[in-house]
C-alpha cells in the first residue's frame, strides 16, 4: 500500500484551525503581562547612548537614509541593521525619549512572536500527526480517522510556553538596543507563515501575494540582524516540505480535493531563488557598503581563540554545552560573560555533550519530517552567532532568543509524533507544561527586575561575574549618576585593576569623578592616559562622534578637557 503523503490538502488544513486562534491570543497576552513591569524601567547599557545622547534616531530626515539603504555607508550605531534603526525611529516619533514606549514596543514584538510560534507549531503538530497516522497499520488506525485535538494543542502550547516564559529571553526583551533579536525572530516567523499560505493558495494571484510578503519579511529579517542569513534556507526547507500535491485517495474526505490546483515545482523554485536574492542582497550591502574608517568602531572583532580550529574543537563546544545547560536548567545569568563562565566545563565532556545533543536532535527527525523546520532553525541560528566568524561578544543570553523558537518547534513535532496516547499521558504532558511555565515565569520575573536601571543591572552583573571590566565600569557610571562620587571612584579603580589599565573609558570616567571631588591634578593625569589609549577622548566633539560618553558626562568632564588644550 502506498504511504500517505505528509502534506494535507488546502481544504483539510489551509490555515491554523479557528479553535487555536483564541489560545494563541491568550498566550500572546500572557507573554505581554509577564513583561509588563518593564514599562516602568529606564534605559540601560547602550540604550542611554543611542537614545538619550545620540541624535540620529530622533531626526526624521534620516528616514530616507534608512529606507534606501544609504545608512549602510554611514558611521552611526547599528548602521548595518536598518530594520532596528527604523523601529527605534518610529518609537522616537511616538514616544520621544520616554523609556516606557520603547519597552512597550519590545514587549509587543515578543508577544506577537509568541502568537506566530504557537500557530506555526500547531501546523507542524498536525503534520506530525499525519506522519504518526501513516505509520500505523491500516486495520488499527484508518487514515480517515480524525486526529485528537489535544495532540495539536498541548505540544503547541508547550512550544509557546517555552518560548514566552523562559528566563533566557529577558535580555532581548528588557534591553531596548537588543531588540534586533526580537525583530529578526518576528519577521522570520512571519516569513514561514507566509510560506504556509503560499503553498496552500488556490490561485496564482493569492499565491504570489503571499510570496511577496515572504520576500519582504526576509528583507526585514536580514536588516534586523545577520541571523537573516538562515532565512532563505528555512524558506526552502519549509516550502519543499509543504508544497501541495493532490492528496492520496486514503486522505481524501471531500470531493473538492480533486480539483485543487497544486503549487507547481517552478513556484517553489522561484520563491526559493527570490528568497536567497533578497536576503543575500541585504547582507551583501551590509559588508560592501560599510564605511572604511569609523569613529564609533575603532576596532574590529577578533577570534575568541587562537585559530578557527581551536574555536571548532575547544571553545565552541564548551559554549554550546553552556547553552544547553541554560536551556534545561536556567539559573545562572549575566549581562557580560567572560572566560570564567566556561571554567567549569572541560573540553572533552563538552564535545561529548555537543555530539549527544546533535544525536538527540537527529533522533527527533526519525520518521518525522515535521520536526525538520525546528531542527534547521535551531541549528542555523546557533551557527550564525558561533565564533567561527569573529564577533564582539563570544556568548550572550540574547543569542538564544531565536534558537529558542527552533527548539520549541522541534519539541512540538517530536511530542506530537511520539508522545503516547491515553488519558494518563495527556494529563502528564499538561502537568509538565503547567509546572515548567510556572517555574520559568517566576524566574523570568526575578531576572527582568535586574534590568530596571543601570545601578541594579551592573550591581547584579558584578555579583554574577566579578571579573567583568564592563560591569565594574558600568557600575561606576551608575554610582556617579546617583551622586555617590566616592563609591564611583572606588568602582573605577576596581575596573582599572581588572583591565590592567588597558582601556581608556575607566581612565576618562575616573578623571570625571576626580574633577568633581576637587582632585584636579589627578584628573588631568587620568584623562591624559585615556587620550593616549583612545584619541576620541581628546575633545568633546570627538566624544560625541565616537559615542564614548553620554552628554551629561561630557559636560561634567569639560573643565578637564579645557585644561588639556594647549595655550594659544
Amino acid at each position: 500500500m502506498k504511504k500517505p503523503a505528509l502534506t494535507p490538502s488546502p481544504e483539510s488544513e489551509p490555515r491554523a484551525p479557528p479553535r487555536l486562534l483564541l489560545p494563541a491570543l491568550l498566550l500572546g497576552l500572557a507573554a505581554l503581562l509577564l513583561y509588563l513591569p518593564t514599562l516602568g524601567y529606564g534605559f540601560v547599557y547602550d540604550d542611554r547612548l543611542q537614545i538619550l545622547s545620540h541624535g540620529f534616531i530622533h531626526d526624521p530626515a534620516n528616514f530616507t537614509a534608512v529606507l534606501t539603504g544609504r545608512v549602510f555607508a554611514m558611521d552611526v550605531l547599528d548602521n548595518n541593521r536598518p530594520t532596528m534603526l527604523l523601529s527605534l525611529m518610529l518609537d522616537s516619533l511616538i514616544w520621544g525619549k520616554s523609556p516606557a514606549g520603547y519597552h512597550l514596543t519590545s514587549i509587543l514584538f515578543h508577544a506577537a512572536s509568541t502568537i506566530l510560534l504557537f500557530l506555526l507549531a500547531a501546523r507542524l503538530a498536525a503534520l506530525a500527526g499525519l506522519e504518526r497516522a501513516a505509520a500505523r497499520p491500516p486495520q488499527t488506525s484508518p487514515p480517515a480517522a480524525p486526529r485528537p485535538r489535544w495532540r495539536i494543542f498541548l505540544p503547541a502550547t508547550a512550544a509557546a510556553g517555552l518560548f514566552a516564559c523562559h528566563p533566557l529571553q529577558t535580555e532581548a526583551v528588557c534591553c531596548v538596543t537588543y531588540r534586533e533579536d526580537l525583530l529578526a525572530t518576528f519577521f522570520l516567523l512571519a516569513a514561514l507563515h507566509g510560506v504556509l499560505r503560499f503553498t496552500a493558495a488556490r490561485t496564482t494571484l493569492r499565491r504570489w501575494s503571499w510570496g511577496a510578503g515572504v520576500i519582504l519579511c526576509l528583507i526585514l529579517t536580514s536588516g534586523a540582524k545577520e541571523i537573516g542569513a538562515a532565512g532563505p534556507f528555512l524558506v526552502a526547507l519549509l516550502a519543499a516540505l509543504l508544497v501541495h500535491r493532490p492528496p492520496p485517495r486514503e486522505l481524501r474526505t471531500n470531493h473538492r480535493h480533486a480539483g485543487t490546483p497544486p503549487a507547481k515545482l517552478r513556484d517553489w523554485l522561484l520563491l526559493t531563488g527570490l528568497a536567497f536574492l533578497a536576503a543575500g542582497g541585504v547582507l551583501a550591502a551590509r559588508f560592501l557598503l560599510e564605511p572604511g574608517a569609523s569613529d564609533v568602531f575603532l576596532f574590529k572583532p577578533t577570534l575568541a581563540a587562537a585559530s578557527r580550529w581551536e574555536v571548532l574543537v575547544s571553545l565552541q563546544p564548551r559554549i554550546w554545552t553552556w547553552n544547553l545547560g541554560q536551556l534545561l536548567w536556567p539559573v545562572h545569568f549575566c549581562a557580560d560573560y567572560t572566560a570564567g563562565a566556561l571554567a567549569g566545563i572541560p573540553t572533552v565532556p563538552a564535545r561529548l555533550a555537543t555530539l549527544g545533543a546533535l544525536g538527540l536532535l537527529a533522533a527527533g527527525l526519525w520518521r518525522n519530517r515535521a520536526a525538520l523546520p525546528g531542527a534547521a532553525l535551531l541549528s542555523l541560528s546557533l551557527l550564525v552567532v558561533a565564533n567561527f566568524i569573529p564577533i564582539y561578544h563570544p556568548m550572550a543570553d540574547r543569542f538564544l532568543y531565536l534558537p529558542m523558537a527552533g527548539l520549541a518547534l522541534w519539541l512540538t513535532a517530536t511530542l506530537a509524533r511520539w508522545w503516547p496516547d491515553g488519558r494518563r499521558a495527556k494529563i502528564l504532558l499538561a502537568a509538565v507544561i503547567i509546572f515548567a511555565t510556572a517555574v520559568w515565569g517566576a524566574r523570568t520575573l526575578c531576572r527582568e527586575a535586574v534590568w530596571e536601571n543601570s545601578l541594579t543591572l551592573w550591581t547584579q552583573t558584578l555579583c554574577d561575574n566579578p571579573h567583568s571590566t564592563v560591569a565594574a565600569n558600568g557600575l561606576a557610571y551608575a554610582l556617579f549618576d546617583n551622586g555617590r562620587y566616592a563609591d564611583a571612584e572606588t568602582a573605577w579603580r576596581h575596573s582599572l585593576r581588572l583591565s590592567g589599565g588597558q582601556y581608556a573609558d575607566p581612565w576618562a570616567g575616573r578623571a570625571m569623578v576626580l574633577e568633581v571631588l576637587g582632585r584636579k591634578t589627578e584628573a588631568d593625569a587620568d584623562l591624559r592616559r585615556a587620550v593616549a589609549l583612545d584619541s576620541r577622548y581628546k575633545t568633546a566633539e570627538a566624544m560625541r562622534a565616537g559615542m564614548v560618553f553620554e552628554e551629561p558626562h561630557i559636560r561634567r568632564i569639560l573643565p578637564v578637557l579645557i585644561r588639556q588644550q594647549p595655550a594659544p
